[in-house]
Parts: C-alpha cells; sequence; structure tokens
C-alpha cells in the first residue's frame, strides 16, 4: 500500500455553515417525537 491519505482542502475552511434540513427513518415510528415517545 502507499503512505496514508492526503487531507483534501475545503474551499469553505473555517467559515461557518447552516443545516437547513434533514430527512431519516424511524424504526416504528412515523416521525421523531412518536419514535422518541416509544
Amino acid at each position: 500500500m502507499s503512505s496514508a491519505p492526503q487531507s483534501i482542502p475545503s474551499r469553505l475552511g473555517d467559515r461557518p455553515i447552516a443545516i437547513i434540513g434533514m430527512s431519516a427513518l424511524f424504526p416504528q415510528a412515523e416521525n421523531i417525537g412518536q419514535y422518541w415517545n416509544n
């Protein structure tokens, strides 16, 4: 094998980002609220 992988430079640098939305499947629940109540 070759040497350890090199890091990939980021175009964003240290600037903050915002997570606008998320999606997921919750076992035996239709939404996150129902999942936590189970």
